[in-house]
């Protein structure tokens, strides 16, 4: 089919006609992919908003890592009384 296209220009230009969009169905197409006024602005801004709750949400769960491994390290033993208290016992 190629082949046929290249070797007889009426054959393209009959393709080209065939397949070609009135001006008409050109601007009903751009019409119907062409963003809504304020799109872009909407659209950074709902992105901006998740990021700003998922980084606020990331300082909470840091925040409350923080104060679980402060209560281990406030519940844990203390090793180094053990030893002190060994070195007491000994003497």
């Amino acid at each position: 089919m190629a082949d046929a296209i290249e070797a007889d220009p009426s054959v393209a230009e009959r393709l080209d006609a065939m397949t070609a969009l009135r001006a008409a169905d050109s601007e009903a197409i751009g019409h119907l992919v062409t963003p809504p006024p304020q799109f872009h602005d909407r659209a950074y801004e709902g992105v901006r908003d998740r990021i700003d709750r998922y980084e606020t949400m990331s300082v909470v769960a840091d925040l409350l890592g923080l104060g679980f491994h402060v209560g281990q390290v406030m519940l844990a033993p203390d090793e180094g009384a053990d030893r002190a208290d060994d070195e007491t016992d000994g003497t």
